[in-house]
This record gives C-alpha cells, structure tokens and sequence, in this order.
C-alpha cells in the first residue's frame, strides 16, 4: 500500500539521520541532516522517487495529504532543533527566525530532489552538496554583522 511505503521512505532517512548527527550539534549536525536527506546516493535518490510519487498522488487524496503533513510536521521539529542549536551556540544570530530557516532547508531538499529525478545531468551529488553549503553559509552570516 502506499502509506507503508511513504512511512519507510520517511523512517529510512531519519534513522540514517539519527545516527549521522549523533554526538554533533547545530550547523554539522543540520548539514548531516540535509546530507542523509538529499538524494545523494541510489538509496536515497530511490527515497526521493517514493516521496516525490506519493506527493503527486496527494493531490486528490485527502487522507494522503495528512499522511504527508503529519511526516513533514516530525521532520520540521527536527530542523528546528537543529537551527536552535546552532542559535544558542552562537553559530546563527538569535535574530534569525528558525521557521524561516526550516522552511529554506525544506524547499533545498524538495527541490534537490526533484532536480536529481528529472535533471540528474544537471543536480548531481556535487551540486546538491553545494547548494547545500550556499544555504549554510547564509543561515550562519545573516544578520551577524547588520544587527
């Protein structure tokens, strides 16, 4: 069915993402977060087609779309915890409002994704890691010298 094979496709990478940020805190262990998430590997990229498949299906499926809204309610709290962190490490400016940076870090994952699925050519691994890099660099510069 296809709410088991959302729910793996979920519990993969956050049991990959687990054990990647394990003993490390704010913007590493953000950047290990987006780098299990990102379809950066054939596991991942497989992970990427059954999330991107199920999304589409959301569209006239009610049920569906809490399914996929309750996965992406889990994986923002651990976006969020991630860029507090960094906030109360001094890495991100206590200024900086963490919802907005989720939302950043989820849009560079929902749309690597879907690059890596329609324009392999174009967003491959090292693409991916260096979007992701340009996204870290902002999160960790903004707003520190303006104030």
């Amino acid at each position: 069915h296809l709410v088991p094979a959302h729910q793996l496709a979920y519990s993969r990478p956050r049991a990959r993402i687990a054990k990647a940020t394990a003993g490390v805190q704010g913007l590493e262990a953000l950047r290990r977060a987006i780098h299990e998430a990102l379809p950066l590997d054939d596991e991942r990229l497989l992970e990427a087609q059954v999330d991107v498949s199920f999304l589409g299906l959301t569209v006239g499926d009610p049920h569906l779309r809490e399914v996929r809204s309750a996965s992406g309610e889990i994986s923002r709290a651990r976006w969020r915890s991630y860029v507090e962190q960094a906030q109360e490490m001094g890495e991100v400016d206590r200024s900086v409002n963490p919802d907005h940076v989720v939302d950043d870090v989820i849009a560079l994952i929902e749309s690597l994704s879907i690059g890596a699925i329609i324009t392999p050519e174009r967003v491959t691994v090292d693409h991916q890691l260096a979007q992701t890099e340009r996204l870290l660099d902002r999160i960790a510069r903004h707003d520190k010298h303006t104030g």
